[in-house]
């Protein structure tokens, strides 16, 4: 996590200092995203240019930066999914809506738009905390016990149960979505080699490239046998799955490599980042009480315990919120 100096981040427009060949492919090679970590924290967020040799990209760390070419002026920072740094991306999803641009990209939006509008967004709250709450309450024995969960883990298999139900109708089972998962961290790191010298050509084997073919394997093991049961009884569902497997606003009705693409894509972009989030949360917190205790006060007046998850604590008997936090935990009791 990169350190901001309160004097703001540098102007875009200035010409970013450049980490040396001798300095920046040792250290991408021994931990490549422990380094890039590293060169953000030393940039107080500066943007930085890594030597690679015949390869120069940019490193962007500052929220004001990245808010400048994620959003405000995105129309300058097209991806080129030819270009050398996005093959190793489209091994994985191909033409999905992430790499995509142009009438491909706008095929995909324009079908997936409609599940993610505002309006659609708060009729699936409750469908989120029930499937939260299940999960949550799965704490229970280990809680009465004082046995220790480990959180990583117990965070990935919430967002990946919430996920799964929510945007995916249970298409996708939380056992083979966990296999889905530790396919792709598998991938991200599989593919960092290729990153680094993305000008070698696919006919050279280079490291990571046998497990990042077992782990597309997986994915399809997974995914296409659930694409194919969808396009043979086609429904009027709501999820991703069903949607995608739909024709498009066209006519056209696009294979099941493309909608594995998208459904891939869809489902990293859904659960991983809200995975690596809620991961970072609480260390956060915890450098920030005050923030803690304004998150947790909010929780209290707008869940309280009138929320639909409210029972009773298996502490101290409270109904509802346990407010003592006798159980060292902040959540709805039960």
């Amino acid at each position: 996590m990169s350190q901001v100096s309160d004097a703001g981040p540098a102007p875009l427009n200035t010409e970013p200092r450049t980490i040396p060949l001798h300095r920046a492919l040792p250290a991408l090679v021994r931990d490549p995203l422990g380094a890039l970590v590293a060169f953000a924290d030393d940039a107080a967020g500066e943007v930085v240019r890594l030597n690679l040799g015949t390869f120069r990209p940019y490193l962007v760390s500052h929220p004001e930066h990245l808010q400048r070419v994620l959003r405000d002026n995105v129309a300058n920072y097209t991806r080129d999914g030819d270009g050398l740094l996005w093959r190793p991306v489209r091994r994985i999803v191909g033409d999905a809506i992430l790499v995509a641009e142009g009438e491909v990209w706008e095929s995909s939006r324009g079908a997936l738009q409609p599940l993610f509008t505002a309006k659609r967004a708060e009729t699936l709250v409750d469908r989120m905390a029930e499937a939260i709450n299940e999960a949550v309450d799965e704490w229970l024995e280990p809680a009465r016990e004082g046995r220790p969960i480990d959180g990583g883990a117990e965070l990935t298999r919430i967002v990946l149960r919430t996920t799964m139900r929510v945007l995916f109708a249970d298409r996708i089972s939380v056992p083979d979505a966990l296999r889905i998962s530790a396919a792709l961290d598998t991938v991200t790191t599989a593919m960092l080699p290729r990153l680094l010298v993305p000008f070698v050509p696919y006919a050279v084997p280079m490291p990571g490239d046998r497990a990042f073919n077992e782990a597309v394997r997986t994915i399809d093991e997974v995914v296409l046998p659930i694409i194919r049961e969808a396009r043979a009884r086609p429904t009027d569902g709501d999820d991703i799955i069903s949607t995608l497997c739909r024709p498009r606003a066209d006519g056209q009705e696009p294979d099941e490599y493309a909608i594995r693409g998208d459904v891939v894509a869809m489902f990293s972009t859904a659960t991983e980042t809200t995975i690596a989030l809620l991961s970072w949360l609480w260390p956060v917190l915890s450098s920030r009480p005050d923030v803690a205790e304004r998150m947790t006060d909010e929780i209290e007046r707008v869940v309280g315990a009138t929320g639909s998850a409210a029972s009773t604590c298996p502490s101290c008997a409270t109904a509802g919120w346990c407010s003592t936090r006798c159980c060292g935990s902040t959540r709805p009791a039960g």
